[in-house]
């Protein structure tokens, strides 16, 4: 079986992230997918929501896809890594071919990451990005094809920060969830 590993902060999870995931099974690329959303403790980011609003809102955009899974490794008192989530997975999964997902633009800094010679170990399943050129990196890489639309994490937070609709953006279910729980509004 074809596994993919689909990072991210998920912050909030949004229509894109679904249509990635139903692209990339559609299409053969992968028989089952892990949405694996990074810690409050990643480095890179200060604005994440706690870790349970964002595992609930994942489950409620994908709670009618049998082949995708939500997985809460990266959700720990301290920074886990993609080279640390990828071997987790694969000792999980020992039968099956590891895939990470990622968008193009993380190729031309990937080498930057924690550990990228393990990371080279698993194939790469790349997300084109609108004109975002393909840099050189020696990873080993499958371009997917992918209509990239202007929605993003970043959006639906400013909206919402804004009291302005996400209805366009994400289901009516997190929007309402959203609401619900005051999120994004600072």
């Amino acid at each position: 079986m074809k596994i993919g590993i689909f990072g991210g902060s998920f912050n909030p999870p949004h229509k894109v992230h679904r249509q990635i995931v139903e692209t990339l099974k559609k299409q053969g690329y992968v028989d089952k997918i892990i949405i694996v959303p990074t810690g409050i403790h990643y480095e890179y980011k200060s604005n994440l929501v706690d870790n349970r609003y964002r595992l609930d809102m994942l489950h409620l955009l994908f709670y009618d896809l049998d082949y995708v899974s939500i997985s809460d490794y990266e959700m720990k008192a301290y920074p886990v890594y993609t080279y640390q989530t990828l071997d987790y997975f694969n000792k999980q999964y020992p039968q099956d071919d590891i895939y990470f997902i990622c968008g193009v633009d993380n190729l031309s800094y990937m080498n930057e990451w924690k550990h990228p010679e393990v990371i080279k170990k698993y194939p790469l399943l790349v997300l084109e990005r609108g004109n975002v050129s393909i840099p050189s990196c020696n990873f080993d890489v499958t371009m997917v094809s992918f209509s990239r639309s202007n929605i993003s994490s970043t959006l639906v937070r400013e909206k919402v920060k804004h009291k302005e609709s996400v209805l366009s953006y994400v289901p009516k279910a997190i929007a309402d969830y959203i609401l619900k729980y005051q999120l994004y509004k600072e």
